[in-house]
């Protein structure tokens, strides 16, 4: 009786885990310099008295970093991903102008995967011998239709936005972090080329298709046919290839890796088939 190879028997939710933890503790790390600034100049959506002033500020980003540290080793996982992901949501409510959509699609993550972390987490307490289950498919279920709404809400609002649509804000987007990304290693040729008017309007219908692509992959069942697994994995290659594109050519803020991270939500659980009988 062989054991499954370690990446098979290696939880989703603990990979999900450390990357939602990594996120939170470089969400801190951006705050830290500007936090005393960003308390005293600042455009709440909470009422002024909820917003916290900059000595209280300091020790939220100390606890909120202490509590990314105690995310990634997994001790009381439930807790602190619940209370990072609710002192973020009141960083963004206290100033609306450090609001970014990634800072917010982190928040909503770490909310999503509470239900997992949760069985992951009373699962593992409860087993004392023999290997660690693997995570239910069905918990992950929040992960995946939050990953779709994101997808469903950046791909129609480019769609019916005609500027995006017909390349306009790409090619700006291109002009604008070009120089980084030719930094990063990009040849400058194929920096000028993704930005020429023709094929900054193919790409955006492309990436608009990819989005909407992708928002339905959750839709498609773990179960049945061969054809359905050949669709999903070729859909998740479709999106990897695309958010290592996006990351390579733009500044998002660690976005690719969360939702690389999320993707492993669409993957089924590994079927230990080592304790059926041979024939």
């Amino acid at each position: 009786m062989s054991a499954p190879p370690f990446w098979t028997r290696l939880s989703r939710v603990v990979i999900l885990r450390a990357a939602l933890a990594l996120l939170f503790g470089y969400q801190v790390l951006r705050a830290a310099p500007q936090v005393d600034v960003a308390t005293r100049f600042h455009i709440p959506v909470l009422p002024e008295a909820l917003v916290a002033t900059p000595p209280i500020a300091v020790a939220l980003l100390v606890l909120r970093g202490l509590l990314a540290v105690a995310m990634f080793s997994g001790v009381r996982a439930v807790e602190t991903t619940a209370l990072s992901s609710f002192f973020l949501l009141h960083q963004l409510l206290s100033d609306r102008l450090d609001y970014h959509n990634n800072r917010y699609a982190l928040a909503l993550y770490g909310i999503a995967a509470l239900p997992a972390l949760w069985v992951h987490s009373t699962s593992t307490r409860q087993e004392t011998a023999g290997p660690q289950r693997q995570d239910p498919t069905e918990v992950l279920l929040p992960v995946r239709l939050q990953c779709a709404l994101i997808y469903l809400a950046s791909g129609g609002s480019k769609l019916v936005d005609g500027d995006w649509r017909g390349g306009l804000v790409l090619a700006q987007r291109i002009g604008t972090f070009g120089g980084e990304a030719v930094r990063r290693g990009v040849p400058r040729g194929l920096i000028a080329f993704l930005g020429e008017p023709s094929v900054a309007s193919l790409l955006a219908k492309g990436a608009i298709g990819i989005e909407l692509s992708l928002a339905l992959l959750v839709f498609v069942p773990f179960d049945g046919k061969q054809l359905w697994r050949r669709v999903r994995t070729s859909a998740l290659l479709v999106g990897v290839l695309f958010h290592l594109t996006i990351e390579a050519t733009a500044k998002v803020e660690g976005f690719s890796l969360l939702t690389l991270a999320a993707y492993l939500a669409f993957l089924p659980a590994h079927r230990d088939t080592s304790q059926q009988k041979s024939p």
